[in-house]
């Protein structure tokens, strides 16, 4: 039941657009005639088309439309008449305009990621080098057992070892310079 009420529904808004386009583009038939062969670029560019997210078509599109308003409202301005729409056809700059800027669209569509791109490497090659030289300033500081290769190594060394047992005459010593340090602190 639901479906046949969808299909109904289908059915009449199809009917509905025919009946209320169709004199749209009989009276608007030169703004038809020029949209559809001015936009013709991006219509290529939607049909060739795989995966819906992709910009390119967006982008020429946009492009595109700005070279074919500047005629549309010429065209408007003279009444929308046919004879004027095909003087603007036969106008190879107008040609030029419309498919010149769904170009310029393209290369943009194009070479805007290449551009960011090389950007994002160079950025990238100056934080290596930043990096870099930072890493020389701790291996300076901190010597060569921070290096990867190295720190493994060290690492090693140190489990092999037995832990170091500190002798009574060693403790002892220490206990006097520190009981030694704390009175100088207490007279000074």
């Amino acid at each position: 039941m639901a479906k046949g009420k969808s299909s109904i529904a289908g059915i009449f808004k199809i009917l509905f657009l025919w009946i209320f386009l169709l004199p749209l583009i009989w009276l608007g038939y030169p703004t038809v005639l020029m949209m559809t062969l001015g936009m013709l670029p991006t219509l290529v560019s939607w049909l060739m088309e795989r995966d819906f997210g992709n910009p390119r078509t967006l982008s020429i599109g946009v492009f595109n439309m700005c070279g074919v308003i500047p005629y549309l409202i010429e065209l408007w301005e003279h009444y929308q008449s046919l004879k004027y729409a095909m003087q603007i056809f036969m106008d190879v700059n107008s040609w030029f305009m419309m498919y010149g800027t769904a170009f310029v669209g393209y290369t943009i569509y194009w070479g805007v990621p290449k551009i960011v791109l090389g950007a994002m490497r160079i950025t990238a090659r100056k934080r290596i080098r930043y990096l870099k030289q930072a890493q020389g300033v701790l291996l300076k500081e901190w010597g060569n057992q921070i290096k990867p290769e190295n720190r493994d190594a060290a690492i090693k060394e140190r489990s092999l070892e037995p832990p170091k047992k500190e002798k009574k005459e060693e403790k002892e010593e220490k206990g006097k310079t520190k009981t030694m340090k704390g009175r100088q602190k207490i007279r000074g």
